[in-house]
């Protein structure tokens, strides 16, 4: 499990922006998912019915994710993301 403190500096989708008060300074915004065939996720995801908000590919191997506006059935917003192993190494080491 990781935790990460986000501080955005620049926001133009308003991903951000858009989370609800928690009544402090610091907001839960998004669960993170990793997802092992990026290929066959990415067609599940045109089938669902939550909105695409975001979607990022580094290219190559370096990272591929998205965000999925879950906020009306669970409060936040849903992040899946893929990375070769080497780099979740790296991640984790961290």
């Amino acid at each position: 499990m990781q935790y990460e403190l986000i501080q955005p500096l620049t926001d133009p989708l308003g991903v951000y922006a858009n989370a609800p008060s928690n009544g402090g300074p610091i907001r839960f915004h998004q669960v993170c998912f990793r997802v092992k065939d990026w290929v066959d996720f990415r067609a599940r995801v045109d089938k669902q019915d939550l909105p695409l908000v975001m979607e990022r590919d580094m290219g190559g191997d370096n990272l591929k994710f998205l965000y999925l506006d879950g906020r009306s059935r669970f409060g936040h917003y849903l992040e899946y993301t893929w990375m070769i192993d080497e780099a979740w190494d790296q991640i984790r080491a961290m």
